[in-house]
């Protein structure tokens, strides 16, 4: 019911704000996050899992490439300093994880080409 959508829609946009003041953060994870939401680690995957139906990893990953491509559109940085802006310990493993989730490259993407 309504409860439930609210409740959910509650945890979601506070597990994203947890995530967004951290993202930059190349050792930020599981258990960083499980502490920021003052839950233990299965609690989060059983509700993550629940409300979303994705695992923290996949989420984490996501919201950093959906942040990554608003500074690429932004431009705000290169594609360098936008990868360890929003976590990414390596350039190159960076571009493979954003042009396997967009279809393009991150310069691509940033030069206006959004479709593969």
């Amino acid at each position: 019911g309504v409860g439930w959508a609210g409740r959910d829609g509650a945890f979601l946009n506070r597990l994203r704000a947890g995530v967004e003041s951290r993202l930059g953060d190349e050792d930020f994870g599981v258990q960083s996050l499980a502490d920021a939401m003052a839950m233990d680690r299965s609690s989060l995957y059983r509700r993550l899992s629940e409300t979303s139906g994705e695992g923290i990893e996949a989420m984490l990953r996501r919201f950093r490439l959906e942040r990554a491509a608003q500074l690429l559109e932004a431009r705000s940085g290169n594609v360098g300093e936008i990868a360890y802006a929003v976590g990414f310990k390596s350039v190159s493993h960076f571009c493979k994880t954003f042009r396997d989730r967009f279809g393009v490259t991150p310069g691509a993407w940033a030069n206006g080409k959004r479709e593969g």
